[in-house]
């Protein structure tokens, strides 16, 4: 069965296209902060958040109508001091 595209899910589509790439992109600074090892605390629970948000968005791609989500509501804090 073929789905009709709206405006809504073509938008939809472009965020999460938008969303793999910066998070591609995250991924490499990791590395190049992790090889400099300059900020190690600061990098470690950066590299736990973008892990996070890489479950959370594969997850995404899998829901099924009537599933919750895989992870707890608990999300790492945001903002300062956040750990």
């Amino acid at each position: 069965m073929l789905r009709r595209l709206t405006p809504r899910s073509l938008e939809r589509a472009q965020w999460y296209s938008d969303l793999i790439i910066a998070l591609g992109e995250a991924e490499k600074l990791l590395v190049i902060l992790e090889r400099d090892g300059g900020f190690a605390v600061e990098t470690a629970k950066l590299r736990k958040r973008v892990e996070t948000l890489r479950i959370e968005v594969t997850q995404l791609n899998r829901v099924i109508l009537g599933e919750g989500r895989i992870l707890p509501g608990d999300w790492p804090a945001v903002g300062k001091g956040g750990h």
